[in-house]
């Protein structure tokens, strides 16, 4: 789930704004939300993705791979014999919101969407 909150202008806690489902499974590992707050980039570690969030409609409106469709982890022995899969570690969308960056554990690779 992702929760929204909303703060006052000492920024405190004023309250819950909305709940969004996100699919299960998907482990949501961090948000990054535009400047006007309409659409939220939650990264989903454990699938590698990142689902785009309406804030306003409170729904997810698109799910983006971060990774190609086959991965090889043979540069990397841990994520190789240990976790056995990529992982997404981090997102960031850059200033003017045109570009959101997403890095990958194990494929040790970042994915750039504009």
């Amino acid at each position: 789930c992702l929760h929204f909150l909303t703060l006052d202008s000492h920024g405190k806690f004023a309250g819950h704004r909305t709940t969004i489902e996100l699919p299960v499974g998907s482990g949501p590992r961090h948000v990054a939300v535009d400047v006007g707050g309409a659409r939220a980039y939650v990264l989903c570690e454990l699938k590698s993705s990142v689902q785009v969030v309406d804030v306003e409609q409170a729904r997810v409106i698109q799910d983006i791979r971060a990774l190609p469709e086959t991965v090889d982890l043979s540069g990397n022995p841990f994520f190789r014999d240990t976790v056995k899969q990529s992982e997404s570690a981090a997102i960031k969308l850059l200033p003017g919101d045109r570009t959101l960056l997403a890095s990958n554990r194990g494929h040790d690779s970042l994915a750039f969407f504009s």
